[in-house]
């Protein structure tokens, strides 16, 4: 066997032994689960959650000078205490081009790039519809050190301001029926996420669509995966830390599920 053969041959190993052990870890948490390396969330679905600004949800013009590239991995989907769930890596890029001008007034183009979102994107079908759009995001800039991993997010007022003085402060709510996002935005659910949002170490973004909910954790990670030999011999270690990257998400819907409004 050549030396490629024995590399391909040892990557496999490594895949199949992921899945084998993701299977374990899932079906731990989710019910009839389906689980596939290479599938994710169909991109459309993702823009359509209105989280990340300028992806355009109504056409799918192809535009050089501002365009979006959508990858993602590790795709599953099940059932969660019930509700109908989905979820994989995604990993959206915003490409767009800078004009470069030098001390004699000579321009120069070039492509330059910001990642939009990088982590765990979760969908749960909601028992009801909301009949509203409900986004809610932290808004705070990030650090300049960081931005090229995780955005810099625009300051944009909310369109309605809660009891939550910290609430206010640390995230945007957007909707197209003030009313009804305090449907979600109960005082026990906003003090839930101001404490999620410590532990997650990066952004939270939610979306209330129809009868979707999007529970989206941007942190620059590419989750899931086998960061060290080590941990194929310690499985249960593996499973372990796969489960403690999907608690954010599922901490999120234990707490939504609580609410008589959605489900």
């Amino acid at each position: 066997m050549g030396l490629f053969s024995m590399l391909q041959a040892k990557k496999q190993k490594k895949l199949d032994i992921k899945a084998e052990i993701m299977n374990e870890a899932l079906s731990e948490v989710f019910t009839d689960c389906y689980y596939s390396l290479e599938e994710k969330i169909k991109a459309e679905t993702v823009r359509d959650s209105g989280l990340i600004d300028e992806w355009n949800l109504d056409t799918d013009s192809y535009d050089m000078k501002k365009r979006f590239e959508y990858r993602g991995n590790d795709y599953f989907k099940g059932k969660y205490k019930g509700h109908e769930i989905e979820c994989s890596d995604v990993d959206i890029t915003k490409y767009f081009t800078v004009i470069d001008t030098d001390e004699d007034g000579n321009q120069e183009e070039r492509e330059d790039f910001e990642t939009r979102f990088k982590g765990i994107w979760m969908i749960c079908k909601l028992e009801k519809s909301l009949g509203a759009m409900i986004r809610v995001r932290e808004k705070e800039d990030t650090p300049i050190i960081f931005r090229k991993i995780v955005g810099k997010r625009k300051q944009v007022k909310s369109d309605v301001e809660t009891e939550n003085t910290s609430f206010n402060e640390q995230f945007q709510v957007l909707t197209d029926n003030p009313q009804k996002a305090f449907y979600v935005l109960t005082p026990h659910f906003m003090e839930h996420i101001l404490s999620a949002d410590k532990k997650a170490e990066g952004r939270i973004l939610l979306s209330f669509s129809n009868d979707k909910v999007h529970i989206a954790i941007h942190n620059g990670k590419d989750s899931f995966e086998i960061k060290k030999g080590s941990e194929i011999k310690e499985p249960e270690l593996l499973k372990k830390r796969i489960q403690s990257e999907l608690k954010y998400a599922t901490d999120i819907l234990d707490e939504l599920l609580k609410n008589q409004n959605l489900f």
